[in-house]
């Protein structure tokens, strides 16, 4: 089910299974391919350039940038290496239940939300792997960069974090990045 996702974005020591209460609860929320991303584990995968995170803990951190429907399910799923999170929502729509989710990514440096698709399988088996992806949503160039000037790669719940804020008028170098607390960075972004 996750074959292609794990094959090019290995585990990082130290994932660890999400609590069994935490998946309990979102269970009839999400997809079989969510599921399987929980057993492999919370944490970083390929050296810290997407981590899976507690849905629990960023929930809350997503609601100030979109407009939050109550009949909705929104499921914060992966974080990027520079902050963007893609996030599961369950749509619940009686004119379209060919399509009961779809996967967004939401970019707090610019507030924007982003449809990516419907087939959640897809998702991990495809779009995660094509070459337009990794460059403009992962910023893997960038990601390659900011390593080789020697920043570490982010752990759990960090992120690089541009150095000044992009929204301060910093120029988005990544080999000026630094390591930061993902939901402290968010927050200060969306005060800003």
């Amino acid at each position: 089910m996750l074959e292609k996702f794990l094959a090019m974005y290995p585990p990082d020591a130290g994932c660890i299974p999400l609590e069994q209460s935490v998946v309990d609860a979102l269970a009839p929320s999400v997809t079989p391919e969510v599921l399987a991303l929980w057993q492999n584990g919370v944490g970083t995968y390929g050296n810290g350039l997407l981590q899976v995170v507690d849905p629990i803990k960023y929930e809350p951190a997503i609601y100030p940038y979109i407009m939050r429907d109550e009949k909705k399910r929104y499921v914060p799923l992966i974080l990027t290496a520079f902050g963007s999170l893609y996030y599961l929502r369950q749509l619940n729509n009686p004119n379209t239940p060919m399509y009961p989710h779809d996967i967004t990514l939401l970019d707090p440096q610019t507030g924007y939300a982003k449809h990516i698709l419907f087939e959640v399988d897809e998702f991990f088996s495809d779009h995660l792997q094509k070459d337009s992806t990794r460059q403009d949503e992962l910023q893997l160039d960038a990601f390659q960069k900011a390593m080789a000037a020697g920043v570490p790669p982010p752990t759990r719940d960090q992120m690089l974090c541009h150095t000044p804020m992009r929204a301060l008028g910093g120029d988005g170098d990544p080999t000026r990045c630094t390591l930061g607390d993902a939901l402290v960075h968010w927050d200060m972004l969306r005060q800003i």
